[in-house]
């Protein structure tokens, strides 16, 4: 799917550039991936209406053949990017066992409107780093990795004061004497 050829769109307070893979949420410039831009425009395209899981697929992979987990991922990550919650949803609706839809209209011919911290940040295209504070609904990768690195600490501590401070074994011996 061409998404150069679509032309600026809002949902809401939401500013999308198809053409630039730029999304703007709460003041805050995102650059997409081209896959992630190619679902939003798709749904789009289709007026409010529900696009099933398998056209979302044929349309944006082609033949790529991904499993419906890349669909998920990705819808995911749009949510994520626009501040949308699955749980209440106000943008992208999941309609179960059919597929997703865009639940407002969206807004033609977007005027320019003024972006925090100057330039377009790339984050979404790095799945490593963190959004900023501002965007909703997102849990920063970084703190699990902390708890881990702090259970394996604590781990590793317990282990070495118990071997450490093992008490001395007493030793017996036995002598066994076997007669015939």
């Amino acid at each position: 799917m061409k998404i150069q050829n679509f032309e600026k769109f809002s949902l809401e307070e939401v500013r999308v550039e198809p053409a630039r893979n730029i999304i703007v949420a709460d003041g805050q410039s995102c650059r997409v991936e081209p896959r992630l831009m190619a679902v939003l425009v798709r749904l789009r395209a289709a007026n409010g209406e529900v696009v099933s899981r398998d056209t979302l697929i044929e349309d944006v992979w082609g033949d790529d053949e991904p499993n419906d987990e890349a669909l998920t991922q990705t819808i995911s990550r749009l949510r994520r990017v626009i501040g949308d919650d699955p749980k209440q949803p106000r943008i992208i609706e999941t309609v179960p066992k059919r597929g997703y839809r865009l639940m407002i209209a969206p807004a033609k011919g977007v005027e320019e409107t003024s972006v925090t911290a100057g330039a377009i940040v790339g984050r979404e295209s790095n799945a490593k780093q963190s959004f900023s504070a501002g965007w909703k609904n997102f849990k920063p990768a970084f703190t699990q990795v902390q708890l881990l690195w702090a259970a394996l600490i604590i781990i590793g501590g317990v282990v070495l004061y118990s071997t450490v401070n093992k008490p001395e074994t007493e030793r017996y011996e036995v002598e066994l004497y076997l007669q015939p």
